[in-house]
């Protein structure tokens, strides 16, 4: 509950009016002031007047605004994330806030794996993986300035590093004479699709798959 307007002096007691009319589930206390209750329903900024009455039918008023603003909501944006071990991830936003009264925080249950962090204000995961961690369920909620909440969920996945095994130490072609596909190096870990690439170029005539 809140007060926004304070009444003094004049003859005791004091009682208290507010118009115009306060956004449904909210009520006023006429003995004190107080504005308390759940809002249902939204309510653009409205400025609203108290005013006090004294036992003598003194009067004094004064103001204040009031905001109504929609509920607040914990959208998942990235269902699932499959990272890599010692690769820096590229910043992502699994869950999104919006609604309710700025500013909104965020916060992530379990703790992620080490090397990782999420940014209190956005939401952003950001940082490298320094270990591997099995497809594990993150609650991500966000809370407002009026301590409202609301959660939702992604899956995180840190997989071992990339590894590249030599399958074929050494080759020898023969000019204009077609190749039979061979792979000389294998890729292993990390996070699927794998991709390959080659340095320096290879000999006119010849590809590799990417």
């Amino acid at each position: 509950s809140f007060t926004p307007v304070t009444g003094g002096g004049g003859t005791p007691s004091l009682s208290y009016a507010i118009s115009p009319t306060l956004p449904t589930g909210l009520s006023f206390n006429t003995g004190n002031g107080q504005v308390s209750g759940t809002p249902t329903v939204t309510s653009g900024t409205t400025t609203y007047t108290v005013t006090v009455t004294d036992a003598n039918s003194g009067t004094a008023s004064n103001t204040f605004q009031l905001t109504v603003s929609g509920p607040l909501s914990a959208t998942q944006a990235i269902a699932s994330k499959a990272l890599t071990q010692n690769a820096a991830a590229t910043s992502f936003t699994p869950v999104t806030g919006s609604g309710g009264t700025a500013p909104r925080s965020y916060s992530i249950a379990p703790t992620l794996p080490t090397g990782l962090s999420l940014n209190t204000s956005t939401g952003a995961i950001t940082g490298t993986p320094t270990v591997t961690s099995g497809a594990t369920t993150y609650t991500v909620t966000v809370t407002d300035a009026n301590s409202a909440t609301a959660s939702n969920t992604f899956s995180l996945t840190v997989n071992g590093g990339v590894t590249a095994t030599q399958a074929i130490a050494s080759k020898v072609l023969t000019a204009n004479q077609a190749v039979t596909a061979f792979t000389p190096v294998t890729g292993g870990g990390g996070s699927a699709p794998l991709n390959y690439s080659v340095s320096p170029t290879l000999p006119a005539g010849l590809t590799m798959n990417a």
